[in-house]
């Protein structure tokens, strides 16, 4: 999604990193402030997390990077590092980073949808 909003401003987009590729698309500003701040904690939190090599990764790599990287995730309102995390630590990082990517989607969506009827 952060993606199609930098082609829709007919910009080049500039590698994988979640962060540049927000500022770049600045779709967050057609947001109401509540979910603005909805979705730019969804941004930041896996900006520091997520790698463009994840997606070649194995499953013991990423469990691996995860631990050495002290990742942490935000849970029941605190930080937790991912090493400390309960349960299926793997099935909790990808569920948490679909969920953010979900509500990217959603919202940026929501804009396309509304600009398309005006």
């Amino acid at each position: 999604m952060l993606k199609a909003f930098v082609v829709r401003k007919s910009e080049a987009i500039k590698g994988h990193n979640i962060a540049t590729l927000a500022q770049d698309a600045n779709f967050t500003r057609r947001l109401k402030p509540t979910v603005q701040q909805r979705v730019d904690a969804a941004i930041s939190e896996p900006a520091p997390v997520w790698k463009n090599l994840y997606r070649y990764s194995s499953t013991a790599d990423l469990d691996r990077m995860g631990k050495e990287n002290r990742i942490r995730f935000e849970v029941g309102g605190k930080l937790v590092r991912y090493a400390d995390l309960p349960g299926d630590r793997m099935a909790f990082w990808a569920e948490r980073l679909y969920n953010l990517a979900a509500l990217i989607v959603q919202e940026g969506n929501a804009i396309l949808w509304r600009s398309k009827r005006t």
